[in-house]
C-alpha cells in the first residue's frame, strides 16, 4: 500500500490532463524511489526526467512546476515572498500534521498516541488560519485554483477520512474549522482528486486488516 504522500504527487500532476513530456520529447517516467537510487530519500514516488531521478512527491511537483513553466497554471505564485509562504505551509502539513497523525495511529503507547492526536488537531487549527490568509477569501490555498499547499494537504485526505472512521473523531470539523471543512468538500469534488486519490472504502478495509494482523492473539 502506498504511503499517503505518494498521492500528493499524483493529485498535483492531474489538473491539466495532458501527458508531461521531457525536453527530448519522451514521456516523463514516474515510479518508486529507494535510498539506493537517491541517497537519503525515503521510499516514495520517483520521477525520471532526462535520465536523472528526482525523489519525493512534493519535490517532484516543484521540479515539474519549474521545468514545465508556462504549461498550464503554476502550483506556486509568481511573487517570491508568496512562494516562500506556500513552501512554508507545504512543509508544515508534512511536519506538523502528517507526522503527529502517524504517531496517533502507530504510537507504541497510549500516551504517544494521545500526544500525536493532540498535535495533529492543533495543526488543523493552525491550518484553518493559514487557509484564511492564503486564500484571501477564495476557494483554495492557491486562491482561485490549486496551489502547492492544496496538493500537500489534499494528498492525505483519504487517509484522514479513514482515521475519522476508525477513531470516531472529526478531524476537519465544520464547527471548529469551517473553512477547512468546506475546503475538504471542494477539493474532494475536483475531477483531479477523484482520479488521483485512493478510495476511502478500500483504504479502510486495508487499515482494519492491518489492525487485526497486529492485534495479539489469545
Amino acid at each position: 500500500m502506498a504511503k499517503p504522500v505518494c498521492y500528493q504527487g499524483e493529485a498535483g500532476t492531474r489538473p491539466e490532463g495532458p501527458e508531461l513530456r521531457g525536453r527530448g520529447g519522451g514521456p516523463v517516467q514516474e515510479e518508486r524511489a529507494s535510498p539506493q537510487v537517491q541517497p537519503g530519500a525515503q521510499e516514495d514516488t520517483r520521477l525520471i526526467h532526462n535520465g536523472a531521478p528526482v525523489c519525493e512527491s512534493m519535490i517532484i511537483l516543484q521540479y515539474i512546476d519549474e521545468v514545465f513553466a508556462g504549461t498550464g497554471p503554476s502550483l506556486l505564485p509568481a511573487d517570491p515572498y508568496e512562494r516562500a509562504i506556500a513552501r512554508f505551509w507545504m512543509a508544515y502539513v508534512d511536519d506538523k500534521l502528517v507526522a503527529p497523525w502517524r504517531q496517533w495511529l502507530r504510537g507504541k503507547t497510549e500516551e504517544e498516541k494521545s500526544e500525536g492526536k493532540k498535535q495533529a488537531f492543533a495543526a488543523v487549527e493552525i491550518l484553518e488560519g493559514a487557509l484564511r490568509e492564503c486564500s484571501k477569501g477564495r476557494g483554495f490555498f492557491g486562491g482561485d485554483g490549486l496551489g502547492l499547499v492544496d496538493v500537500a494537504l489534499g494528498g492525505v485526505l483519504s487517509w484522514m477520512k479513514v482515521t475519522e472512521v476508525l477513531s470516531g473523531d472529526k478531524i476537519f470539523d465544520a464547527a471548529k474549522t469551517p473553512l477547512l471543512a468546506a475546503w475538504v468538500e471542494r477539493f474532494s469534488e475536483l475531477d483531479a482528486a477523484k482520479v488521483a486519490l485512493p478510495d476511502v472504502g478500500r483504504l479502510l478495509e486495508f487499515a482494519k486488516a492491518r489492525e487485526a494482523a497486529a492485534a495479539p492473539s489469545n
